[in-house]
């Protein structure tokens, strides 16, 4: 299961609230945050090209992975999770695919890049 929001605070709030209710369903999950995605969106003056306003927004995403699963309790946990979505939050229940696993580490390989590129310069001032 997938959680979107613009607002970590309430993004983080549901899904500990999630993972406590497929606890207490006796499902075996596991929670984890994805890096934020940045977006950057721009509003155009009417019948031209020159940019009025240009907004930054972030989207926060979390992932609830569930094992274990009887599937007599699956629809009763779709059906409260919908019953109780705060606004601003968006879920997706799907399979969990390899990219699922890349998209969770691309952060985590960025931080490598930069990482590797100030050894760089330290060994070319060294």
């Amino acid at each position: 299961m997938k959680m979107y929001s613009y607002d970590c605070t309430v993004l983080d709030s549901f899904a500990n609230y999630a993972k406590q209710l497929a606890t207490g369903l006796e499902m075996d999950v596991f929670l984890y945050p994805v890096p934020r995605q940045t977006h950057v969106i721009k509003t155009y003056l009417p019948y031209s090209t020159i940019v009025k306003n240009q907004y930054t927004m972030d989207t926060y995403e979390r992932v609830i992975r569930m094992h274990s699963l009887q599937s007599t309790k699956l629809p009763i946990f779709i059906e409260i999770m919908r019953r109780n979505i705060p606004s601003g939050i968006d879920i997706q229940f799907k399979q969990h695919t390899e990219e699922d696993d890349v998209i969770r580490y691309m952060g985590d390989q960025e931080r490598k890049d930069i990482l590797s590129k100030l050894d760089d310069v330290q060994v070319k001032r060294g």
